[in-house]
């Protein structure tokens, strides 16, 4: 009998939950080799995590082509005696509680490719998930970090937790996953890769969600683990509210790339978030020329409404900045300057803005009727 390590609880539920709670049967077969693959996330799979296992024969070897299959009876491990086609590293099959048949197939790069019926179903919480991510934007690709995703989704974790830290080991060894979907004549169609698939990611993710502490805020949890247009996008978008989650996580962006640390400093300046100022100056550098330019220009924006603590902070951080154009800055000409249109509020409230319209629509209906009344004479 074999040890159970403490890792192996992730067995048991790695395939069963990979597309629905509902899962009547899964089946996987592995080439031979593939615990010797190059992906490391199918490295760990094949070569320790389900050898690991009492359901692995003792004469089997982990080098050789072996099928696993999850259903109601439980966990089943066994040689394979089907040849899998050229260039496969793994396929297999997921049933689905109302009998659809998904299909999928992986190559030894980690491409994986999915053929999911039309009539499948997917857990809420899964498909909550999902859409915090914008995964199901159809016909555009998506970049995860896996093992940022991971973190992210379990919050806080105490040192020791093992099964956490097998959550941990899986999402950092995957690696970042990309994909997209599309729809067929008959199938939801989803490509891509990572250095564990599509399969092994999704499943971890899931296990992190059920296991986790950690809340799903759309926003900031894409910005935090999105590599694609995505992350931009979502600290954008934290411009237009004022929580403290999005003040902290625009905060974050500011050790991203230079790009990024602008799109965050354009943001923190929409929220007129002055006492951040000390914060971005300090993420300025020569080498960062669009962080530089923003930098400058938050000072001059939010200079005339910070407070006496955050301008002396302010000066401080100016004069320790590695940027020559921060430290040549002359605050006080700015101050003598008027302070700059406040651009990220609308001068009209909401109440204000729909009065106005009504004016005017009423005017305009006016108008139409004194024509009309004056054609209708005519004839």
């Amino acid at each position: 009998m074999r040890p159970h390590p403490p890792l192996a609880w992730l067995t048991a539920t790695l395939l069963s939950v990979a597309l629905t709670a509902q899962t009547q049967r899964v089946e996987i077969a592995f080439a031979e080799g593939a615990s010797t693959s190059g992906l490391p996330a199918m490295v760990w799979l094949c070569g320790s995590m389900l050898p690991a296992r009492s359901e692995w024969p003792g004469s089997l070897q982990t080098d050789k082509s072996f099928a696993v299959r999850l259903d109601n009876d439980g966990l089943d491990i066994g040689a394979n005696s089907v040849a899998l086609p050229a260039g496969t590293l793994a396929a297999g099959s997921v049933k689905m509680g109302n009998n659809a048949l998904a299909l999928f197939t992986c190559e030894w790069d980690g491409t994986e490719d999915w053929y999911v019926p039309r009539n499948a179903t997917i857990p809420a919480y899964q498909v909550k998930l999902l859409y915090s991510l914008h995964g199901a934007d159809l016909t555009r690709m998506h970049t995860i970090d896996v093992a940022v995703a991971i973190g992210h989704l379990l919050g806080a974790t105490s040192h020791g937790d093992t099964e956490l830290e097998a959550l941990q080991l899986g999402g950092a060894l995957c690696g970042p996953v990309t994909w997209q979907a599309w729809y067929d004549e008959d199938y939801l169609r989803v490509r891509g890769r990572s250095d564990g698939g599509l399969l092994l990611p999704a499943v971890l993710l899931t296990l992190a969600k059920a296991r986790g502490n950690g809340t799903i805020e759309p926003l900031p949890l894409r910005a935090f683990i999105s590599r694609d247009g995505q992350r931009d996008e979502a600290v954008r978008q934290m411009s237009r509210g004022d929580r403290i989650t999005d003040r902290d996580t625009l905060l974050a962006m500011l050790h991203g790339d230079d790009e990024l640390r602008l799109t965050s400093i354009d943001s923190l300046v929409r929220l007129n978030a002055t006492e951040t100022l000390p914060r971005i100056i300090a993420a300025a550098a020569p080498s960062l020329p669009l962080t530089t330019l923003a930098a400058t220009d938050a000072v001059k924006a939010m200079w005339h409404d910070a407070t006496a603590t955050t301008r002396e902070r302010t000066r401080a951080a100016l004069q320790t900045s590695p940027s020559l154009a921060l430290r040549d800055l002359d605050l006080d000409a700015i101050q003598a300057a008027a302070p700059p249109p406040d651009i990220s509020r609308p001068s009209l409230n909401t109440a204000d803005l729909l009065f106005w319209l009504f004016v005017l629509f009423a005017s305009l209906y006016a108008l139409w009727l004194r024509e009309r009344a004056r054609l209708t004479s005519y004839a």
